[in-house]
């Protein structure tokens, strides 16, 4: 049976019990509790219309039709619990295919949050000196609109990656400073006292696996 269509409205969707009343003769009078337990049965359990609806056309598209209440019943629930395997099914294709996907914001990586950046209150014009406070800011691709979002919920407004840009124009400009200054710091210090000693643990480590690995 198609759906009702109101004159000039969208379709609407038939009852599901008017539905199972129709497809399977249960008009009879010792189907009238039963039916109206059914429904608050599955009510209770959050089943929707359109569930019990797409449930019912299942068992009547069956080789063998149930006959009495409890085996309707059954059948109700197994094709309730097909819905759900495959419901679940397309949330983990979705997962996984999303997954998949190649980076969509090279910036901020899809986690829709920008960190590191050289707070806008302790910076001088191109200068950022120590301490070298940082701070975040939302990206503003459709990730960082969701975090901004989040953050908002919980009472919490964060800067959005252009306002940070028109505040601090030059934080390229002070991270790459910060990145050579730390290069130059690292290789003075090899100068002076060779590698650092996690590196020599690192090499240690190395070695033994790879006496382990011939051995």
């Amino acid at each position: 049976m198609g759906e009702m269509v109101p004159a000039g409205g969208l379709p609407v969707q038939q009852n599901w019990i008017d539905l199972f009343q129709a497809l399977f003769a249960a008009n009879g009078p010792q189907w009238g509790p039963t039916l109206l337990a059914w429904r608050e049965l599955f009510h209770a359990e959050s089943r929707s219309n359109s569930e019990m609806v797409a449930a019912c056309h299942s068992i009547a598209k069956r080789q063998a039709i149930p006959r009495f209440a409890p085996e309707f019943l059954q059948a109700i629930r197994e094709e309730l619990a097909k819905q759900d395997t495959a419901f679940a099914r397309q949330r983990e294709d979705a997962r996984l295919a999303d997954l998949s996907q190649p980076t969509r914001c090279r910036r901020c990586r899809d986690v829709g949050l920008i960190t590191g950046l050289p707070h806008h209150q302790f910076v001088d014009g191109v200068q950022w000196p120590r301490p070298r406070h940082t701070q975040a800011a939302t990206c503003d691709c459709p990730a960082g609109q969701t975090s901004r979002q989040r953050w908002m919920g919980m009472n919490k407004v964060l800067m959005t990656f252009a306002e940070y840009e028109r505040i601090n124009p030059h934080w390229r400009s002070q991270i790459q400073m910060r990145r050579l200054e730390i290069e130059a710091e690292l290789t003075a210090h090899r100068q002076q006292h060779g590698d650092p000693e996690w590196m020599a643990v690192v090499e240690r480590l190395k070695a033994r696996m790879n006496g382990n690995a011939h051995g």
